[in-house]
């Protein structure tokens, strides 16, 4: 639960407080490099829930709705 949340707000932070190409590096690095190398990593050490929390919550801070 508390991955979930801490990849979602990474994502969160970069969508509402960056601009410009700087927001859309931050988004992308964080969905193609740095949430499935995170995932890589638990996947390793046998922690699939983890690793499934680490995704999931990157991609809903993508997609979800905010204020």
């Amino acid at each position: 639960m508390r991955e979930f949340y801490l990849s979602r707000a990474r994502v969160l932070f970069a969508r509402r407080n960056l601009q410009g190409i700087r927001k859309y590096l931050s988004c992308t690095y964080l969905c193609i490099l740095a949430a499935p190398k995170k995932a890589a990593i638990y996947l390793l050490h046998g922690q699939g829930t983890l690793a499934k929390a680490t995704l999931c919550g990157t991609y809903r801070g993508m997609f979800v709705q905010y204020r």
